[in-house]
Parts: structure tokens; sequence; C-alpha cells
């Protein structure tokens, strides 16, 4: 059997194990945008050997900064597959290396900057109230964007300040929290709608779901900061001000909707030196308050 010989069965089995389109999307580009163009393409599974890792971390350069690292992760959980399918592997799969990513500043926004941002977006029209509740529903509830523009009307319950929602990482349900000034936002949203589609965020005449909520965000907020600020920002930025705020690590996890706290941890917890300083000199004033 050779590598590309099992690729469709893959996919197959992500679609059967509910994986979000998206994901699944990323894997067919690696499998046939990447994989498929190295030189272990054709080569039999049992004559693999570790050392054939150079070659995929040469084929990933294509996909950007982050593609070395990509499509070694997606040809391991392609080996992952083929031995839960009684595929010989000769080497245990665990054993490729994932490439060290470049090392990437993530950005948050500090309070005041959110609150300056947040009082920029207009709110004369219904399609400025919707970007208005829908960043107000990102950082109130830390979710993704896919997560946020799939709600529907029917998952949320204002009465208990939740929304029932479907992970776009490996759609399992959760909860999320709405705080009452989401409430207010999205309230004052939904009044200036008059149609019957069950989105949460829909259309400017509400005939379907609000496709790409992305684009105008990203709009806005090149609008008004120098910074570069996505979507992903508003959700680290809650997640950094939930732990800086007392929240435990735990907590955060379940708020964000991670199965590992390593997670959270690594990839949305940000502490700048500026907030490491302040830290630093508010807890040794206590311990060391009285005498010298």
């Amino acid at each position: 059997m050779k590598v590309i010989d099992r690729f469709e069965d893959c996919l197959n089995y992500f679609r059967q194990k509910d994986y979000s389109e998206k994901t699944i999307r990323e894997y067919k580009r690696y499998f046939y945008g990447g994989i498929s163009h190295s030189s272990i393409a054709n080569k039999k599974i049992n004559k693999l050997k570790l050392t054939d890792i150079a070659c995929l971390i040469e084929a990933g350069k294509r996909h950007g900064e982050f593609g070395s690292q990509r499509i070694v992760s997606v040809f391991r959980c392609y080996l992952h597959f083929l031995k839960d399918n009684g595929v010989k592997i000769p080497f245990d799969y665990r054993d490729l290396e994932v490439p060290r990513p470049p090392r990437k500043v993530k950005t948050i926004l500090e309070k005041t900057e959110l609150k300056r941002i947040f009082r920029q977006v207009p709110v004369n029209t219904i399609t400025d109230l919707r970007l208005r509740a829908f960043l107000e529903l990102l950082f109130s509830t830390a979710m993704r964007l896919g997560e946020a523009r799939s709600v529907n009307l029917k998952d949320i319950d204002f009465s208990k300040k939740e929304i029932k929602i479907k992970s776009s990482k490996g759609g399992d349900e959760r909860i999320v929290y709405l705080t009452n000034r989401a409430i207010y936002w999205l309230r004052r949203y939904l009044k200036r709608r008059f149609d019957n589609c069950p989105a949460l965020f829909t259309t400017y005449l509400g005939t379907g779901r609000w496709e790409q909520p992305g684009n105008q965000i990203r709009q806005f907020f090149r609008s008004v900061s120098d910074k570069i600020i996505t979507p992903h920002t508003i959700r680290r930025t809650t997640a950094t001000l939930l732990l800086q705020n007392g929240a435990d690590l735990k907590a955060t996890q379940i708020i964000l909707g991670h199965k590992s706290e390593r997670t959270t941890l690594r990839d949305y917890i940000v502490c700048t030196q500026k907030k490491a300083k302040q830290i630093h000199q508010r807890i040794f004033a206590k311990i060391l308050s009285t005498g010298y």
C-alpha cells in the first residue's frame, strides 16, 4: 500500500466523526497540496522511515510560516488512522517530531484599548448593531468566530445567560455564558430585525445566515487601530483577562472549550512584561511589607 492510497478513506472517517468542514478542508489541502507532492507520496507504507520527515517539512514550506508544522501534524494523524485500521506502520507515529513553529507574538487588547475600540463601533443601522452585538458576544463568551456565526436563536437562553453551541473543534457541544452587557446589545440588535430566519446573525435582509463576519470585523479593526487585530484576538484577550482577574485555570479552560489546560496556557494566556512587573511588585509588597 502506498502513502497516498488511503487519503479519501481518512477524510471520510473524519466526516463520520463529525469534524467541521473547515478542518476536513485543511486535511485535504495538506493531503493533496502537500504530502502528495512530496517524495514519500508513492512510497510504500512499510518502507517509511522517520527520516522521511525531512521531505514533509520541505513540502510544507509552500503553505506559509506554519506549513511545515501542520503538514507533519496532519501526517501523524494520518498514520494514527492507518494504525487504527490495521495497517502496520514500521515505527511509532508518535515519534515523528513536529518542528517548532516560528515564534509568534500573541496580541491581546488592554482594557483601555478594548473600551476605546468598542466605543467606536457605530450603532445607527442594523448592520452596525449586528457588528456591535457580534463583538460583544465574542468578548463575553470567548467563542471562536465560526462558533458565534453558527448560533441559532433557539440555542440562546437569556434567562440563564447561556448559549448551547457546537464546537468547531471536533463538534462537541458545550455551554457558553453571556454577560448582561452582551445580552443588552443582542436584544438591541434583535429588536431591529423583522425576519423569520433561525440564525442569530443574518444578512441585511434577513434572508440567511451572515456568511463572512470575519471580513467586516477585520476591516473595522483596521480602521480603528494600528495593531493587527483579528476576531481571535478577542478570544485571547478574554482568556487573559479572566486569569488576570481571579479565574482559575480550570474554569478558563472550560469557558474556552479546550480539552487540555496546556492548550489554554500555551496559546491563549498572554502576560506582558508590564503586567508581570505589576504582579511582582504587588505580591512582594504584601510579603515584605514591614521592615528591611
